[in-house]
């Protein structure tokens, strides 16, 4: 054979130095728009009680009348978490110039962590809550919190829908109904919408959404952050509950006042050698939180349509 035949099988391969992480949600999207607390216990009660009402006086010297207030309890419960991976320590070195992926690993935890966080999120507000003195009676979903149909619409003929503006302009007429906020009350967000890059497809389709009356900067960004009092946080799919029978998406709008999220450790990060294990290294990621519903006045179902 001659030699200058077999050259391409002299040519050598380059290997990237770098080790990259797959597309992914790498921060919490959700956490500034509720309120902490340290939550150093297996559970936290909260106390709440309701709106009074005034009462005409039509009496001189009259006895004082009071009335009774039914205070309500509400319990918060703290789940702990972690990710853990093992690298060799002789795989690790054969890895030559390529190096260890310990670093891209630690990043893949702590982003693992903070999607966690916005499922614990999702999953307090639209879950079963525990409430009385001991938080021995459950208070469900749809006992006490609204749901928009995945067909409602202002007139006309009921149709399955996406996101659409009439929806979101009734989450925020049933918050203002509520007290929630609006009109600058409380000159903040009255609340926010949990849904995915596909409603924002929607939103992104309607006229009313992006014309220059409305907002014609939404089109040319494709970005959807705030509409009618309310902010507008897109979150990774698998967050927020699909039925795949209907293909359809419940997704969640909730008030910051209605939610409480319990901090029991922030994601926190160890690299320990186990001599146990031939000296592999072991990195691990350990975080604890809980979140419940304290209002189901300020949580809102919007169901929406996928299907093509």
């Amino acid at each position: 054979m001659a030699f200058d035949s077999s050259v391409p099988d002299g040519f050598p391969n380059q290997y990237d130095d770098e080790w990259r992480i797959e597309m992914q949600q790498l921060d919490s999207r959700l956490a500034p728009y509720v309120d902490t607390f340290p939550l150093n216990a297996e559970g936290k009660r909260f106390q709440r009680l309701p709106k009074v009402a005034a009462r005409q006086i039509t009496t001189r010297h009259g006895d004082t009348n009071p009335d009774d207030i039914d205070a309500e309890y509400r319990w918060c419960y703290v789940n702990f978490k972690d990710s853990a991976h093992i690298l060799d320590e002789l795989e690790v070195k054969q890895l030559g110039s390529v190096g260890s992926p310990h670093v891209q690993i630690m990043k893949l935890q702590k982003a693992a962590a903070r999607r966690d966080q916005d499922k614990t999120l999702i999953d307090g507000i639209r879950g079963t809550v525990q409430s009385g003195k001991t938080g021995s009676t459950p208070i469900t979903f749809g006992s006490e919190c609204a749901s928009i149909a995945v067909n409602y619409v202002d007139s006309g003929g009921a149709v399955n829908s996406g996101m659409t503006f009439s929806k979101l302009l009734e989450v925020s007429t049933r918050f203002g109904l509520a007290d929630v906020g609006g009109q600058d009350v409380e000159n903040t967000f009255a609340g926010c919408v949990i849904l995915t890059h596909r409603q924002i497809k929607d939103l992104l389709r309607e006229e009313k959404m992006t014309s220059a009356d409305y907002g014609l900067q939404r089109l040319l960004t494709g970005q959807v952050v705030g509409f009618a009092g309310l902010a507008i946080k897109a979150v990774t799919p698998d967050l927020l509950p699909h039925n795949p029978a209907t293909d359809v998406r419940s997704c969640y709008a909730f008030a910051r006042e209605a939610v409480a999220f319990g901090i029991a450790m922030d994601p926190y990060a160890r690299v320990d050698v186990l001599p146990q294990k031939s000296h592999a290294v072991q990195l691990r990621s350990v975080w604890g939180w809980g979140c419940t519903r304290l209002d189901g006045d300020g949580v809102i179902e919007i169901l929406c349509d996928e299907s093509p």
